[in-house]
């Protein structure tokens, strides 16, 4: 599959959760061994096949998944691209929403392609609690 954007590999990236498709999922993905994936609070993956088998284990069996996905900001240049994120997931048959996450995904282009290389996600702390304007931001690492 060839994606002429980092934007239409995100969309893809996007709907293959949605959708629960596996392969549409890896076709997203960069074909090299020079990749990570941190999903949220799991460990750093770091190769094309374990991150296969961890999206393999988070759309097997899994319902539909709805999306509501805000950029946050980007940036980039003629062959990487950076994509901050909100992830708003929420699976309709049940009704169940799940805590936001911010997800980072960088997307190289290969010279044909656009290719996704980094996906970490993180649960957004700041989303079960208010934050004053004025509150000091605490960081733990």
């Amino acid at each position: 599959m060839t994606f002429i954007s980092p934007l239409q590999a995100e969309s893809a990236f996007y709907a293959a959760f949605r959708s629960g498709d596996h392969v549409g999922m890896m076709a997203v993905w960069a074909n090299n061994e020079d990749l990570i994936c941190v999903h949220p609070m799991g460990p750093r993956l770091d190769s094309r096949d374990i991150i296969s088998a961890s999206w393999q284990q988070i759309l097997t069996g899994e319902p539909q998944r709805s999306f509501d996905i805000h950029l946050v900001t980007s940036w980039g240049d003629s062959d990487v691209s950076v994509h901050i994120v909100n992830e708003i997931i929420s699976v309709p048959a049940s009704e169940l929403q799940f805590t936001p996450v911010l997800a980072t995904n960088v997307y190289k282009f290969t010279g044909t392609s656009w290719y996704m290389i980094a996906h970490h996600a993180s649960i957004d702390a700041t989303s079960n609690r208010s934050v004053r304007a004025d509150e000091q931001a605490q960081t733990r690492h």
